[in-house]
């Protein structure tokens, strides 16, 4: 009797073991199983017709309580036509995010411009139209914030009323206006890793490279402005530097008609470098110099358009968003001075500089 009294504990004790070893084993797969099951009757229950999805509480179109003739309860249809419209929009939220991924990759070649500001054109008629374009890499850049002016894009329908080539002469300044330079070792960590600007190389001859960011929009504000004036470009660097970069910008020749460059520019008192529209020959009172710095302005105030400098920020509108509707303006006046006069009043500025102008 007492070998049973000990026995029975011990016996029981092993059973109570193997129970929940059993049950631990099992545990598991039952959850999942479970978890399958659910989600399965989930799936089914979205994707059923609403009058099947009804069946378990039909009502009678006959006796008026169901006006659409489904024979389902209307609080169970509605429940179950907002399940659907939120099934479809996570599908459709799908689709984009996959159609995103696929456009990161080869699929989005197409719909890429060679140039950023120009119009999406096939990659074709770009090569056939800029035979240089393959030397332009895209950069993104670290966004950096500044003041902006305030304005709106000139319409492109304003071209339409240029039937012809008005007499307007258009110098543009080079660095800081429309591109941003640099020595190849000295180009800033978030302008190298930039994808969303183009960049030239410039040889200069003697080994040395100066690469050089263009300004978004570039391209399309000097095929715009060359339909509207006669363009020139007016910079004060060097020849050897700034003679391939202007190539490399018109390879085809149909935007400028000519350059200056470092050693036709005006040593003065006030500073070395002054750009003189009279070198031109053309009419004065038609004439506009485009320009980041003011004191490229000191010998003809009355005919400078200030321009924001350009740093290499991504997002800068300036070109077509500022400086295209001032000279759709100029374009249609006798004398861009009084205009350029008050937006400006560049000549104050240099009366106030020892009394360079009188």
């Amino acid at each position: 009797m007492a070998a049973w009294t000990l026995a029975l504990p011990a016996l029981a004790a092993t059973a109570w073991l193997l129970i929940g070893g059993l049950v631990s084993a099992l545990a598991p797969g039952l959850i999942l199983s479970l978890g399958l099951h659910a989600r399965a009757w989930n799936a089914a229950r979205r994707h059923r017709p609403l009058d099947s999805a009804c069946r378990g509480n039909p009502r009678s179109a006959a006796d008026g309580e169901d006006p659409t003739g489904v024979g389902c309860d209307q609080d169970d249809a509605a429940q179950l036509a907002s399940e659907a419209k939120l099934l479809q929009k996570e599908e459709a939220a799908a689709g984009i995010e996959d159609d995103e991924l696929l456009g990161e990759g080869a699929g989005c070649a197409e719909g890429i411009p060679a140039f950023p500001g120009l119009p999406e054109t096939p990659r074709a008629d770009v090569r056939r139209r800029t035979p240089g374009y393959a030397s332009l890499t895209r950069h993104s850049s670290m966004p950096r914030e500044r003041p902006r002016l305030q304005s709106h894009p000139v319409p492109r329908e304003l071209d339409l009323f240029l039937d012809e080539p008005s007499n307007l002469t258009v110098v543009l300044d080079l660095d800081e206006t429309l591109v941003r330079s640099y020595g190849q070792d000295d180009v800033p960590v978030h302008l190298e890793l930039c994808r969303h600007l183009a960049r030239l190389e410039v040889d200069c001859g003697g080994g040395s490279t100066v690469v050089s960011f263009l300004r978004p929009g570039l391209l399309e504000f000097l095929a715009r402005v060359s339909r509207l004036a006669n363009v020139y470009v007016y910079t004060a660097g060097d020849a050897d530097y700034a003679r391939p970069l202007i190539q490399m910008l018109d390879a085809d020749g149909r935007f400028f008609l000519g350059s200056l460059y470092r050693d036709s520019t005006v040593a003065t008192s006030v500073h070395d470098h002054v750009k003189d529209l009279a070198r031109l020959g053309g009419d004065l009172a038609r004439t506009v110099l485009v320009d980041n710095n003011p004191y490229s302005f000191l010998l003809q105030p009355d005919n400078g358009l200030l321009c924001e400098s350009f740093f290499g920020e991504p997002g800068d509108r300036h070109l077509l968003e500022d400086v295209l509707p001032t000279l759709h303006l100029l374009a249609r006046v006798p004398d861009v001075r009084p205009i350029l006069r008050r937006r400006y009043n560049l000549a104050g500025w240099c009366r106030a500089l020892e009394g360079w102008c009188s």
